[in-house]
């Protein structure tokens, strides 16, 4: 019996502290308590993935893993006004309301996952299908967002694809 709750007692602490630490808003990013996560999953098709972070510090983290224009880790700024904006509007767009998972068991459709963090409160949800329309309004504007960003290194330039040149064969006309 005392075994059993030797093992089991560190256990709950843990996760007890665990459960704390995500309930304080804990961040660990250059000291930025309040931001914006937003990750665009795969599909059977050719949708972006990638991850994004907007700290209030107007500091943002882009990682691209395919189908987008940058791919891997990349980091620019916004307008610091702005991240404070937008965590206030998706605040009364009543995110921290939100069910964590909208899922509509289709295999194809992508998943989006949003995870905030405002004022001492953090909160995730991820969403297939079927999601209400203040977290629909929410990805949308999201999806804006990426073009607001004032990115630390220019996007590689664009190579033209290689024409093809069709290649007349040589015909001898032999005469009969």
């Amino acid at each position: 019996m005392k075994k059993s709750t030797l093992l089991i007692a560190p256990i709950l602490i843990l996760s007890f502290a665990c459960a704390n630490s995500k309930k304080t808003g804990a961040s660990s990013s250059k000291g930025a308590d309040n931001y914006i996560t937003y990750q665009r999953g795969a599909c059977f098709g050719r949708c972006p993935m990638d991850q994004i972070t907007f700290f209030e510090n107007g500091d943002v983290k882009y990682n691209g893993k395919r189908f987008v224009e940058r791919i891997g880790v990349h980091e620019g700024t916004v307008k610091k006004d702005s991240v404070t904006t937008w965590l206030k509007e998706f605040n009364d767009l009543k995110f921290f309301e939100l069910d964590s998972i909208y899922d509509a068991g289709i295999a194809d459709l992508p998943t989006f996952k949003m995870v905030m963090s405002y004022n001492g409160k953090i909160d995730s949800t991820q969403a297939t299908a079927s999601y209400p329309d203040n977290l629909r309004e929410i990805f949308k504007r999201l999806n804006t967002f990426y073009k607001l960003v004032e990115w630390d290194t220019p996007l590689p330039e664009k190579k033209e694809p290689l024409k093809m040149q069709s290649i007349k064969p040589k015909v001898n006309n032999p005469t009969y």
